[in-house]
């Protein structure tokens, strides 16, 4: 069965409770992140010591409030003593003792009024009412310990009721009373055996009559005494243990803010180091060296930083060495690609010359080519008019075979007979002139060399029988 932190809602819904104060702890540096923890440690630590420092002052308080009822039991005790006499008259003086009392203290407990009243006139009854309304101002009747609160209901309660109930001769209120008391000194003594001294009742188990009242008043002279013993007693121990609680707290606190001074400054210095060492590995120095102190997490860091430093020392040691190997190949490739790039040079001139001499064959064909042309539109033009010298030939040579076969026909197969007149008229120069021209003529129809296309023969002159002129 998976554990609980590993179950994905259990995940999720740590991860949501913790994400705002992870927020913040990654918003803020390392000093305010300690002055916020520091905080949520010592705020509620202080409110958890001011609750026990303010407890420990109201019982204090509570306890002073009480000794100040305290005091006003002997001048009541003998304020009720002089009321209760037999035929008393008057003011009584311990009335002053009261006021001068109730002016000391401020009338913390409000009771001037009623000791001004009793001043018009006092009887038991009104003296026993304040009584009650000490003990109930004073707090008296609320006291927290079994031995001080039963010593308490015999001063402020049982002890008056019964000295009047005895000076006004009410033996069975007394009766009841004098055992209620009994009772009370007993449960006093049991919860707290010491006060057997002081809450002796003999002197009273042994009064008669008249003398119970003052047995009595005896009593609870001794156990206020008592009282008063017990409350200072009560205040010591409440001071002390606050006391002893601020000096602990005092230590605490020192040896927390020592604790976590230590801590924030190993701290700081710890991440200080690394992050100057850090920076200087970003700047290229991996010389720098911080040897980790202690076990802690930072120290933990602090040594894998140091082993990460030296893995790139050597990684870069190791990227130099190939970096000088392939700085040699590199020389090597270059050295190469110039030999390359002059052989490379020496075979572009060699191609721009072969293509200058392209050029130049190409202009030179290109003028062959243009007097080629030229040559075979003169060649065209001399045919045109050798074609046409041809014609006019065979336009003659026609013209003489006729002129032939009519004289064959007229003279038979002699000799043809021309009139002298005829022949004397053409002289022989005229006629070799004539044959000249129809020869160049024949000449000039031939291509010119160089020239594309055949040489053009000229048509074969047929043999002209020469006229013969017979005299």
């Amino acid at each position: 069965m998976p554990a609980p932190a590993d179950h994905p809602a259990v995940n999720v819904f740590a991860e949501s409770l913790l994400r705002p104060g992870l927020r913040i702890m990654q918003a803020v540096r390392l000093p305010v992140k300690f002055g916020i923890v520091c905080a949520a440690l010592l705020v509620p630590l202080c409110v958890a010591i001011y609750g026990v420092l303010a407890y420990a002052e109201s019982n204090i308080e509570f306890a002073r409030d009480e000794r100040l009822g305290v005091a006003y039991v002997a001048p009541l005790n003998e304020l009720l003593q002089q009321v209760t006499q037999p035929g008393a008259t008057g003011k009584p003086h311990a009335l002053d003792a009261l006021g001068s009392l109730a002016t000391s203290q401020g009338d913390a407990l409000d009771v001037a009024t009623t000791i001004d009243k009793l001043s018009v006139g006092a009887d038991a009854a009104q003296v026993l009412e304040l009584f009650t309304q000490v003990s109930d101002n004073s707090k008296l009747t609320l006291d927290p310990d079994l031995d001080s609160y039963y010593i308490m209901a015999i001063v402020m309660d049982y002890a008056p009721k019964l000295a009047a109930a005895a000076a006004q001769a009410d033996v069975a209120r007394a009766a009841v009373l004098r055992d209620s008391l009994a009772a009370a000194v007993k449960r006093a003594i049991a919860a707290n055996p010491a006060l057997a001294t002081d809450l002796s009742t003999a002197e009273l188990e042994r009064a008669h009559d008249g003398e119970v009242s003052r047995a009595v008043l005896s009593l609870s002279t001794r156990a206020v005494g008592a009282l008063d013993r017990l409350l200072l007693k009560r205040i010591d121990g409440f001071e002390s243990h606050r006391n002893r609680l601020l000096g602990l707290t005092l230590l605490s606190l020192l040896l927390a803010i020592y604790l976590i001074t230590g801590f924030y400054l190993s701290n700081l210095r710890g991440f200080g180091a690394l992050i100057l060492r850090m920076r200087k590995l970003a700047h290229g120095d991996l010389t720098a060296n911080f040897e980790a102190r202690g076990r802690d997490e930072v120290s933990q860091l602090i040594g894998a930083f140091n082993a990460s430093r030296e893995q790139l020392l050597s990684l870069v040691q190791r990227i130099s060495e190939v970096s000088e190997t392939l700085d040699a190949d590199g020389r090597q490739i270059a050295a190469a690609s110039e030999d390359l790039t002059h052989r490379e040079s020496s075979r572009s001139a060699a191609i721009r010359a072969t293509s200058d001499s392209a050029s130049d064959v190409k202009e030179s064909v290109q003028r062959n080519l243009d007097n080629a042309l030229q040559g075979e539109r003169l060649a065209a033009q001399a045919h045109g008019t050798a074609t046409r010298g041809n014609e006019v030939v065979g336009e003659v040579v026609t013209t003489m075979q006729a002129i032939t076969g009519s004289s064959r026909r007229t003279f038979g197969r002699g000799s043809i007979l021309v009139p002298a007149h005829v022949g004397a008229g053409v002289p022989s120069s005229t006629v070799r002139r004539s044959r000249r021209r129809t020869e160049k003529k024949s000449r000039a129809s031939v291509t010119p060399a160089g020239s594309e296309g055949s040489v053009t023969a000229s048509p074969s002159r047929p043999e002209v029988a020469r006229p013969t002129t017979r005299l």
